[in-house]
Parts: structure tokens; C-alpha cells; sequence
């Protein structure tokens, strides 16, 4: 293999340089509250030491090997490993008893090599990973943008138990002649109920359209949030194929993909959520039939079901928004995130930004600064007249209940909550529906809902005394989003429902917040708003008499 020329030394350098901004910015979050089971420092021996802080260990897996459920090993500083080695996790814990790695307090160890977790109940968490390894050699010719090595390449860092984590972790492979996939999940084993979540990944991949920051192969329920990802031209920031369901993919930043996010072409692959993700500057594949980079893409001939892109950013894409034919997609838009410095990888968003009021991870570092310049002007923001939003709310506080929900976080309670921020939402699925418990049963004339959806819904309300019969109050064709008012004559009843009318399509229902009212108490405000208004609008003629 020929050595590389003066450009391609240049921009190797460049891409060191890269590396080593993001890694000043990257701290580990362990702390002095960590308790050290048992500890590995690059000095210490396997052969002869107890893993006490004064006869460590020596390696990753034999630091992994001492550990007993509930047990945390540490690492001290230093480097553990180079391209020829394996750091094999295969000691597991229980739900609540997992094994966990981690940095010890203060320090900053940085793994070299191929890390596979393979135990289930296994935590990973504050370390630097260079995945550089050549312990990969299957590169198929017949693939296209895989050139034949002559070397090996890496191996991606996998996921394969049940149940692990994988957190506050830095990872990138350094050496750009070995680059390959990032993250694997489920390619073996189990990978069901894994999370990987607030880690730096970047610098990986290359082979194109093969090799993708976050490939997620199998596994079901599946947390993937919270992430920076950014340099991969190669592949997408996260592949779901061929046999992921139920994943939970949100707020995380894409930055410099070949594309976004890819469902791919297996029944397999269904009921996966897309959410809350800024993708940006995203590069092309052409070898997968995208000249221009999108934010989601999938096989357009065959693909699973189930699978949504909702309420996105997708900015500085070439490409736009998406290329697919099996995937919801619903409120998505293209706005600048506003991020303090894209350029040094610090993905914050100002506030102001469109999409400051998603859970995007700040890094570690804090809320982000104020803009030194001005924001642009935000959206009117459709608010209830003051003589409503004064009524007693019945339902506040109130049991509620749903058909699905698409997180904990966006659980039936929070569309009862007074809180306009959090909100409901359903699974992408049809026949979707959400109800509240009033306690007792009232008298209801008003339903009014403040709607989180980004696009025109379609709803019924229903009304019952016992929760199994139900009565139909009123039906509503197309609401757009934020708050809606629908009065309709008064009926007794304790339990109140809203049902999606989009028949069988995936529903588009997301529920801010719900208040239910008295029909006297609407009629009297409303009398004595309209007269306060008689008043002085009488007023303001006789000035002007």
C-alpha cells in the first residue's frame, strides 16, 4: 500500500485536529459519589493484582471478569489496548443489579481496539474509545464503494446483550484507513431494551452506504436518544435493519451523514419511532440511489410497517426532508437549529432556537449562551381568549388513560398536567383514542384542546357515565394545530374521550393539554367578556364622538 501524498496528509492531520477539539470538550461524568469495586490501571497486572487501588488490574476484561452483579469496576487514566486488541464485556448483571465500567473519579482512561458488551445488564459509561481495530477482513468486492482491502478494517463496537447501556461515552476510530461501522446493535445475540444515549460518536465508516454511525440490526425497544453524531459520509447516522421493532430513536444531532436515518426492506422492522432529531448538512449516497443527502430515507420497493418520522428537523439537506414510500411522516421541519458552534461540535441550541423546547442534550456543558444576534421573530402561538382560559378546568389533575403512548414521557397524564410543554401522543398507528376520568360525573358543555400535532387532525369527543357506554358530543373534520374550542349541549358525564377519525391511517393525534368545562360556567364568563367588550367599545366611540 503506497504512502498517502501531501493532501491526504493534510487532511488526515485536519481530521486529528477535529478529534482533539471534541475530545477537549468531552469530560466524563463520573464523580466522587462513584464507588470502585474493584479498579484497572494500564501499570497494574492481571496476573498478580487483586483490583484494589493498590494492585489493579491491567485490562478492560479482566477488570470486567472481577465483577459481581451491582458491582462498579473502574478505570484509571491511561491508555488500555491497541488496533490488534479485543475488549470483551461479557459479565452481566441484573435489572436492578447491573454490572457497570466506568472512569474512576476524576480520571480519563481511553480505550484502543474492538469493544463488544456481549453480558445483558452491562453499563458502559464516561470513557474515550478509539474503535480503531483489524479484526474485520470480510470486505465483499462485489459491494459497491468497498474497494478490496488489503488490510483488515475495524470492527464496530457491539451491542449484543439485553438491556445494556451505553452512555457519556466518546467514540471514534482515529485511523481513517480502517474505518468502519460505529455502533452495531443486535447483530448477534439479543440487543432488546438497549440504550445508547448522550455519547459523542463521530469519524467512522468507509465503506459507502455500509457503514453507518449507529447500525441497529435486531433488538426490540431500543432507546437511542441524546447523541451527537456527526462525520460519516459513508453511511447513515442510525440504520434500522433488518429486524429492530418498537425503537425509541429522538433527540439526537446528525451532522455530515451520508443521510439521516434508514428503515430498511424487512417485515421485521416495524413500530419504530423517528422523533425530535436535527439532521444537517447530510452528504449523498449515491450507491443507495441518493444523490443528494435527506434526512430519512428507506428501500421504496418493500419495508416494514409501522415505522414514523415525526416532528423533525431536517436543515441544509440537499436532498430535503426524505426519500421514502413505507414511512409516516408527520410535522417535520427545515428551520436552522441555531447551534452555538457547529463547526467545534457543539451541537447546544440557543435560546430562541425552533427547537429549544425539545430534550436535546446539551453536552455536558450547560445551557447553552444567549444568540449575539437577534433571534427571528417565533410563530404566533394560537391562546385561548382570557374569559376561557379562566374557567375551571374539571379535568385537571384527573386520571387519564390511552390507547397508546409513544414514550413515558408523552404519557396520557401529561395532556392534564397544566403544563403546556409536556404532551400525549399515540404510537403511528390508526383507531387511536385518549380519555379522562373526572372523578364523578358533571355536567360538560366544553372541550377544549390545545393541539401539540403539527398537522390538521381529525377527532370525535365521546361522553359516558360508566367508561364502557359512550355518547358522541362532537365531531370535528379538520383541526389545525394549537388550541381548538368545541361547545356542544350539555350532557352529564364522568368520563370523557377524544377519538381519532383518520379511519386506518396512523394517527396524528398529540395532545398538549385538555380542559373540560361546565356549560353554565362557559355561558356566564362568556357573557361577562362580551359585555366587558360592549363596554368598551361604547367607550372608545364616545372619544372619539
Amino acid at each position: 500500500m503506497s504512502l498517502p501524498t501531501s493532501p491526504q496528509r493534510r487532511l488526515s492531520l485536519l481530521v486529528c485536529l477535529t478529534a482533539m477539539l471534541a475530545l477537549l470538550s468531552f469530560s466524563s461524568p463520573a464523580s466522587a459519589s462513584v464507588t470502585c469495586d474493584r479498579i484497572a490501571a494500564p501499570s497494574g497486572s492481571d496476573a498478580s493484582g487483586d483490583g484494589s487501588a493498590s494492585s489493579p488490574f491491567a485490562t478492560v476484561s479482566k477488570l470486567d471478569g472481577s465483577l459481581a452483579p451491582g458491582q462498579t469496576g473502574c478505570l484509571r487514566t491511561g491508555t488500555y489496548g491497541d488496533k490488534s486488541t479485543h475488549h470483551a464485556i461479557t459479565t452481566g448483571g441484573s435489572p436492578s443489579a447491573p454490572v457497570t465500567i466506568t472512569a474512576y473519579p476524576g480520571e480519563h482512561p481511553k480505550l484502543v481496539g474492538w469493544v463488544t458488551v456481549e453480558a445483558s445488564y452491562t453499563t458502559l459509561s464516561g470513557l474515550e474509545i478509539d474503535g480503531s481495530n483489524t479484526l474485520f477482513s470480510d470486505r465483499r468486492a462485489e459491494e459497491a464503494g468497498c474497494p478490496v482491502m488489503s488490510h483488515a478494517v475495524s470492527q464496530a463496537l457491539s451491542i449484543t446483550g439485553a438491556g445494556d447501556v451505553f452512555e457519556n461515552n466518546e467514540l471514534y476510530q482515529s485511523d481513517a484507513s480502517v474505518r468502519s461501522v460505529g455502533i452495531g446493535i443486535g447483530w448477534w445475540g439479543s440487543g432488546d431494551n438497549t440504550i445508547v444515549r448522550h455519547n459523542r460518536i463521530h469519524d467512522v465508516g468507509g465503506c459507502r452506504a455500509f457503514d453507518h454511525l449507529i447500525y441497529l440490526s435486531h433488538g426490540a425497544n431500543v432507546h437511542i436518544y441524546g447523541n451527537w453524531m456527526w462525520n460519516n459520509p459513508h453511511g447513515w447516522g442510525v440504520q434500522v435493519y433488518p429486524g429492530a421493532t418498537g425503537a425509541q430513536i429522538h433527540d439526537n444531532v446528525v451532522d455530515a451523514a451520508g443521510s439521516g436515518f434508514f428503515f430498511g426492506d424487512n417485515a421485521s422492522v416495524t413500530a419504530n419511532t423517528v422523533q425530535h432529531n436535527v439532521v444537517v448538512n447530510s452528504t449523498g449516497l449515491p450507491e443507495a440511489g441518493l444523490s443528494q443527502g435527506v434526512a430519512v430515507s428507506d428501500y421504496w420497493t418493500s419495508a416494514g410497517s409501522g415505522n414514523s418520522f415525526i416532528e423533525n428537523d431536517s436543515f441544509n439537506n440537499p436532498g430535503g426532508v426524505s426519500h421514502t414510500s413505507h414511512v409516516l411522516e408527520a410535522g417535520n421541519v427545515t428551520s436552522d437549529p441555531q447551534f452555538v458552534d457547529a463547526s467545534h461540535h457543539d451541537y447546544r441550541v440557543r435560546p430562541g432556537s425552533p427547537v429549544a423546547a425539545w430534550s436535546l442534550w446539551d453536552g455536558g456543558n450547560g445551557a447553552a449562551p444567549a444568540s449575539t444576534s437577534p433571534s427571528p421573530s417565533p410563530s404566533p402561538v394560537v391562546t385561548l381568549p382570557p374569559d376561557i382560559a379562566a374557567l375551571p378546568n374539571l379535568a385537571a389533575g384527573q386520571p387519564a388513560s390511552a390507547s397508546t403512548s409513544q414514550s413515558p414521557a408523552k404519557r396520557p397524564a401529561a395532556a392534564v398536567d397544566s403544563n403546556p410543554v409536556t404532551q400525549w401522543a399515540p404510537r403511528p398507528r390508526a383507531h387511536q383514542w385518549w380519555q379522562v376520568d373526572l372523578g364523578s360525573p358533571h355536567r360538560v358543555g366544553s372541550i377544549d384542546i390545545d393541539w401539540a400535532a403539527s398537522q390538521s387532525v381529525g377527532y370525535r369527543i365521546q361522553v359516558s357515565t360508566d367508561g364502557r357506554r359512550w355518547r358522541r358530543a362532537a365531531s370535528v373534520s379538520s383541526a389545525a394545530p394549537g388550541w381548538t374550542v368545541r361547545r356542544f349541549s350539555a350532557m352529564t358525564a364522568r368520563f370523557v374521550r377524544v377519538v381519532d377519525s383518520h379511519g386506518n391511517a396512523p394517527s396524528a393525534l398529540a395532545i398538549a393539554e385538555v380542559r373540560v368545562t361546565a356549560p353554565g360556567a362557559t355561558t356566564a364568563r362568556a357573557a361577562r367578556y362580551r359585555h366587558a367588550r360592549a363596554r368598551r367599545g361604547a367607550r372608545a366611540a364616545r372619544r372619539h364622538a
